[in-house]
Formats: C-alpha cells, structure tokens, sequence
C-alpha cells in the first residue's frame, strides 16, 4: 500500500510538473507572439509616419531653407509655390493621421475644423486664411495677392511646424 500511495505521489508530481512545463511553453509562445504582433504595429506605424509626415517634414524643412525676408520676384515666386504644396501636405497628412484614429473627413476646410475640434490646432482661422490663399494663388495671379501670400509665409512655416509635431505625437 505503502509504494503505490508513494508512486501515486510521484504520478501526482510528475504530472504538476508536467503542467508547470506545458504553462512556461505556452507563456513563452504568448511572449513570442506579443513581440511579432509589436513588431508588426511599430512596422505599420513606421509605414505610416514614414508615408503620411515624413513627406511634410520635407517640404517645411525646402520652404523653411529657401526663405527670405527680402527675396526677388523669382525667388517670392519659388516661396509661394513652396507654401502651396506644404500646406497641401498638411491637411493631406493631417486627413491620414485622422483616419488612423477612425476620423474620417473629406475637404481641407472639413480636416481643419475637425483638428480644432479635437484641440490638435489652436488658430483654425489662420488655417482657414491660409487655405483661401492658397486658393487664391492657385486660380487667380495679381501681384498684390503674391505680396498677400507672402507675407503669411513666416506665420504659415510656425502654425505646420506645431501641426506636425502634433501629427507626430498621434502617430506613437
């Protein structure tokens, strides 16, 4: 009786440690597949920064580079183009930023609201102002609207560099 109470033990312990080792495995299979289900998160993020801010961090790093207070028509020009594609950069990127947070919006003046609303920009009026200057620069040419253009520029390169750093925050 007493050897088969005491292999009944052993069975008993055999088999507790036998679970104990099925446990650690399967932990360490969740482990692994935590880190390949974070891997592929900080992937898709990387992807996304990558495609959505990285192209707008270029084009304000090009308007930023090519500034002048006191440029020549050709190069006030240059400038004017620059803002031009930066701020349609912005609200593109802003657009996909929103999206990954299950926001979805359509127009530049609708991207703008909705970033007021949620408090990831502080002035939607310059933001407003800017895009019906960049409207006005795309479909109408006076020199008095270069000069317009211009002179927003500085105000612009400040308001896109806040936004993109709050684009960045929202990606992580």
């Amino acid at each position: 009786m007493r050897i088969s109470l005491k292999l009944s033990v052993f069975a008993i312990k055999k088999f507790i440690v036998s679970k104990k080792l099925q446990a650690v495995e399967i932990t360490r299979k969740i482990l692994f597949f935590k880190q390949i289900f974070q891997f592929k998160i900080n992937t898709k993020l990387a992807k996304i920064k990558f495609m959505t801010i990285n192209p707008l961090k270029n084009a304000l790093e090009t308007l930023k580079k090519g500034y002048k207070e006191k440029p020549n028509e050709l190069e006030r020009d240059g400038l004017i183009q620059r803002f031009e594609y930066c701020l349609e950069l912005c609200w593109k990127s802003a657009k996909k930023v929103l999206l990954e947070k299950g926001i979805q919006v359509d127009v530049p003046k609708n991207v703008i609201r909705e970033l007021a609303n949620i408090g990831w920009i502080n002035t939607p009026e310059k933001w407003l102002d800017f895009i019906d200057k960049r409207n006005k620069a795309s479909h109408i040419y006076h020199e008095k609207i270069a000069e317009e253009i211009f002179a927003i520029i500085p105000s612009f390169m400040n308001e896109a560099a806040l936004l993109y750093k709050v684009l960045e925050k929202n990606l992580k």
